[in-house]
Formats: C-alpha cells, sequence, structure tokens
C-alpha cells in the first residue's frame, strides 16, 4: 500500500521549507564571509604608508617628490 498524496504533498513542503532556510544560512553566511575579506582590504589599504611623506622632520621626507606630488593634484 502506497502513501496517500497528502502526505507526499507535507513531506514536499517540510522538505522545500528546509532547503529553503539552508540556502538562507548560507547566503547569510557568504555575505558574512565578504564583509569581512572587504574590512580586510581595507584595513591593510589604511595601514601602508603613504607614497609621499610631507613631514619635515621625518628621516625619509624628500621635498623633491612633495613638490612632484603637489604638481600632479
Amino acid at each position: 500500500m502506497s502513501p496517500t498524496p497528502v502526505v507526499n504533498v507535507l513531506d514536499t513542503r517540510r522538505y522545500d521549507e528546509r532547503v529553503l532556510k539552508h540556502e538562507e544560512k548560507r547566503h547569510e553566511q557568504l555575505i558574512k564571509e565578504a564583509k569581512e575579506a572587504y574590512a580586510k582590504t581595507k584595513s591593510v589599504g589604511m595601514t601602508r604608508t603613504p607614497a609621499v611623506i610631507s613631514d619635515p622632520e621625518d628621516p625619509n621626507f624628500d621635498l623633491e617628490k612633495l613638490v612632484n606630488y603637489w604638481a600632479k593634484e
């Protein structure tokens, strides 16, 4: 004797709901990972030393580089 169609419909609906919940969790996880990766790239970019040092007290200060940088702006 096979199960009634009503039972199959209910099982299918439950399965579909589980699949949707799983997809939502996966989507949220991917968004979280993407945000973390983006934050890492932004933090790496902000910690870099500037190409031109404008502090004359800095031992790596180069007036010529600074003047050329200002000329390009």
